[in-house]
């Protein structure tokens, strides 16, 4: 049941964004915190707080996730790449060591994440129009697990994304997949 319950809770931590041809404009970039009163967690407790901060990179986007779960165990896991429909490595995700990223339209992209090639979970996000609210649904097996909302989080004085983790982790340095 462990297993059952922590591989969605993992795969809807990991993905936030498909990976795209990113531009400095592109409003999924940026620091997005969970709103666990608008989110849906089936069969699973929310987790405490949970960051995402999405960056360009050269290889397109670069998703770090900050996750403090439910029993206060901290975890963090990511990956690099663009929705060229090729797999890109995914790190600290449990039971999943891939990932395909496509985008759908401007505001929706997928996720596939794959173990030892087949296929193990998917999520879709879709960004508000206004640019603003994140939401990403996992499913499992076919089955909805949750649906996760975040909202962009600005700096008040000169409405910029805020780059502080409230996690404790510099935001400052690149984050690199272990080889």
């Amino acid at each position: 049941m462990y297993k059952m319950i922590a591989m969605p809770l993992l795969l809807s931590l990991a993905f936030g964004a498909a990976a795209q041809q990113v531009t400095p404009d592109d409003p999924i970039l940026g620091v997005w915190q969970l709103d666990p009163q608008a989110s849906v967690f089936i069969e699973r407790d929310p987790p405490r707080s949970e960051t995402r901060y999405y960056t360009a990179h050269p290889l397109g986007i670069q998703a770090r996730i900050v996750t403090v779960d439910a029993q206060g165990i901290r975890t963090e896991l990511g990956y690099t790449g663009n929705d060229d429909g090729g797999q890109h490595p995914a790190y600290g995700v449990q039971g999943a060591e891939q990932v395909t990223l496509r985008r759908i339209d401007p505001f929706k992209a997928e996720a596939v994440f794959t173990h030892a090639g087949n296929e193990v979970g998917k999520t879709v996000r879709t960004l508000s129009m206004d640019g603003t609210e994140l939401t990403v649904e996992l499913t499992f097996n076919g089955n909805l697990v949750s649906r996760a909302v975040y909202h962009k989080q600005l700096d008040s004085e000169n409405d910029t994304e805020t780059v502080d983790d409230p996690e404790g982790v510099d935001t400052h340095e690149p984050v690199v997949a272990p080889e």
